[in-house]
């Protein structure tokens, strides 16, 4: 059924819209459609929307290192998964900021579907690179109000940006069979892992090759003028400097150092949450089957736990940007979490297998 649509003071919102933010889960978009989907009355537990939308077992790596390859559109589309495991079909509409034409046109799309109860989904409402909820408007749609990971207050924030994807709910069937929905997700699984590329995207086995190779290639970073030392952080703070505004803005760096340093830590951070989402999902997904099937399942969890636990021990290898003149990115770090995403790989390798078998 749809949500509770409330009207106060020229505000139109679709009640029932759960606050939520970046701790450990992390996958915006997952977070935004759980919240949107508890608002229309189908909630879901995070680690079980991860894994039958199989965002669980993506890894998607892109050669240039661009920081977008974790977004669950990005490469490999999850929509048709993820809005489909809850019963919920999705229709996208991508728009320029920039023509009024087309901002008139999906404000009124917005409006419409605030009006019949129905939550969106829309990228970058403030100022970050984030999924987000629009749960209501006002000003005749002038004002979008919206949860997102990075909410100042308990209320509902004004729009920032005028976002330029946003995908809606087209239409609300029954919850589909529990089974069913956990076949599609695994045999998304075996896909994502065994795929070498999505477009331009590497994806799995090979997005992990690509990311170790990256870590390993000391000689791209003495390119991309990398100091050693007592020089490195007056080096870092220079880099830092030049790219203030992009850091302040959360946009691309134009320091290829700066830009590999956030999307190696990002791209760490989401696939540790994604990973251990995977161990509970499995294991969850196994009570559905019986037999030598159950038995894949439950193995196929073990190895991603371990896999969690191993990536977690990679992660003060990875620093951000934000900290890099107190723990520097050194090459001896980078062939450490190459180890470790090595010793990952095989993890998978063998979980793989067991998702295979139980299919």
């Amino acid at each position: 059924m749809p949500g509770v649509t409330t009207r106060d003071n020229g505000r139109v919102c679709v009640e029932g819209v759960p606050r939520f933010s970046n701790g450990p889960e992390r996958d915006s978009f997952i977070q935004s459609l759980r919240a949107a989907a508890m608002a229309v009355g189908r909630p879901m537990p995070y680690h079980l929307l991860k894994g039958f939308s199989a965002t669980a077992f993506r890894l998607i790596f892109h050669p240039s290192w661009q920081r977008c390859s974790p977004d669950a559109l990005c490469g490999y589309d999850h929509t048709r998964l993820a809005f489909g495991c809850l019963g919920l079909t999705a229709s996208a509409q991508q728009t320029d900021p920039a023509d009024p034409q087309a901002v008139a046109a999906l404000r009124a799309a917005i409006v419409q579907s605030i009006e019949r109860g129905h939550p969106v989904l829309a990228l970058r409402l403030l100022a970050w690179d984030d999924w987000g909820v629009i749960a209501g408007y006002a000003e005749g749609g002038r004002v979008l109000l919206c949860r997102t990971p990075h909410d100042p207050t308990s209320d509902l924030a004004r729009h920032q940006n005028w976002p330029w994807l946003a995908l809606f709910i087209a239409r609300e069937a029954p919850l589909p069979d529990s089974k069913t929905a956990a076949l599609r997700s695994l045999r998304a699984a075996v896909e994502l892992f065994d795929t070498e590329r999505f477009g331009p995207y590497y994806s799995g086995r090979a997005a992990y090759s690509c990311w170790i190779a990256g870590l390993k290639d000391r000689a791209a970073y003495v390119e991309l003028g990398e100091r050693e030392g007592q020089d490195y952080p007056a080096w870092v703070r220079r880099l830092q400097l030049n790219d203030a505004d992009n850091l302040r803005t959360d946009r691309p760096y134009t320091s290829q150092y700066l830009e590999r340093v956030h999307v190696n830590h990002r791209r760490l951070e989401s696939l540790l949450d994604a990973r251990h989402a995977a161990a509970r999902y499995l294991g969850a997904a196994a009570t559905l089957f019986g037999g030598p099937a159950a038995r894949c399942l439950v193995g196929a969890s073990e190895l991603y736990a371990e896999a969690s636990e191993l990536l977690s021990r990679a992660c003060p290898w990875a620093p951000s940007e934000r900290e890099l003149e107190r723990n520097p990115w050194s090459q001896e770090k980078r062939d450490a979490q190459a180890r470790i995403l090595a010793k990952v790989l095989a993890l998978e390798e063998r979980a793989a297998e067991a998702i295979k078998g139980a299919l």
